[in-house]
């Protein structure tokens, strides 16, 4: 349930009903903005208890939520005034923002990064994508630098760029967070939940992308692992599910973007690179996840893609990246025109 308090509610009113809270039996997250003050509550064990402390005179009122997913349903920011927005030092995905994330699957070394970092910052890209640790099909294929990635990462934050990098290890974490800005969760570990337990103690936005063969039912309630345990910087990524032709990687699921949208207050962006395996597809499809109102994308890009460590064949070079910039720009544009329009 969402227990809506007075705007006059203090901190020492939410601090008391947050105890009485745990004294029944039960978690609760507090989620507050400029508007309203809210405390959601998870869990059914000992809720007859709450009944006393909902008569407290800073309380507005007491919605119930039926569905699971609690933290991630729609219906938690329907009673506040905006979906949710992940500030990334000072860069925006949600609501009316829209980002782009790009750089190649894997970092191969520091000059190579250097120079596909200062050719983003010329597109005024605001965050770098890069792997350094790689799950593989192939225990044989390049597994990222790992360890010794982790410095070209800070070279990459000191060119004043956000870094996006996938974390696959409960046991990298701590090595990866002073030089990662947003922890990436690939498909493989979307239901890897000792993983997303120890993400959600960090507070650090989480990159969430969706498992390949996983319902939105199932994907949301993975989401709930990262906003249960206390981290609300949760953004979801449609990145394509398994289909049965063979002519690109996956199937880029169109109908997820605005389905979640409906579904959830979180922010969605799309992986139109892993969606296709196709670096000729990767712009259309960008052009249409835009279309349909995903908050960003992420495209894996490198200055000679044929010498790419990783998923060269999916990866676009300068020239098909700038076009691609240009295209989604002016698609926004006339998103935005159509929505004025329409209201």
């Amino acid at each position: 349930m969402i227990i809506v308090l007075k705007q006059e509610a203090t901190q020492e009113n939410i601090a008391e009903l947050t105890d009485h809270i745990q004294n029944a039996g039960l978690n609760s997250t507090v989620v507050t903005d400029d508007f309203k003050k809210l405390i959601c509550i998870i869990g059914e064990k000992g809720k007859e208890k709450l009944k006393s402390f909902l008569t407290l005179d800073y309380v507005e009122k007491v919605i119930p939520i039926i569905k699971e997913n609690k933290l991630s349903d729609k219906t938690l920011r329907e009673h506040q005034l905006h979906d949710t927005v992940v500030d990334i030092k000072g860069a925006c995905i949600g609501g009316d923002h829209f980002n782009i994330i790009a750089g190649p699957c894997s970092i191969q070394d520091e000059e190579n990064t250097v120079k596909i970092v200062s050719f983003l910052k010329t597109l005024d890209i605001k965050f770098f994508r890069g792997g350094i640790y790689k799950p593989r099909t192939s225990p044989y294929a390049f597994q990222g630098l790992r360890e010794n990635g982790l410095s070209i990462l800070k070279t990459v934050q000191d060119m004043n760029m956000r870094v996006v990098s996938e974390v696959v290890d409960p046991r990298h974490i701590e090595a990866m967070l002073p030089v990662v800005d947003v922890f990436q969760v690939g498909t493989r570990n979307m239901a890897n939940f000792e993983l997303l337990k120890e993400l959600a103690k960090i507070k650090k936005p989480v990159l969430f992308k969706r498992g390949n063969t996983a319902s939105l039912k199932e994907y949301l309630m993975a989401a709930e692992y990262l906003l249960s345990g206390g981290n609300p910087n949760v953004i979801l990524c449609e990145r394509g599910i398994k289909g049965y032709d063979t002519e690109y990687r996956n199937v880029f699921d169109i109908n997820a973007i605005p389905t979640l949208k409906k579904m959830t207050h979180l922010p969605i962006i799309a992986d139109p690179s892993h969606a296709t395996g196709r670096r000729d597809l990767v712009t259309d499809i960008s052009m249409a996840a835009t279309v349909v109102g995903c908050h960003g994308l992420i495209v894996e890009m490198h200055d000679n893609p044929e010498l790419a460590l990783s998923d060269g064949y999916q990866t676009l070079n300068f020239e098909q990246f700038t076009q691609l910039v240009e295209k989604v720009k002016r698609i926004r544009d006339f998103v935005r025109l159509l929505e004025i329009w329409r209201k």
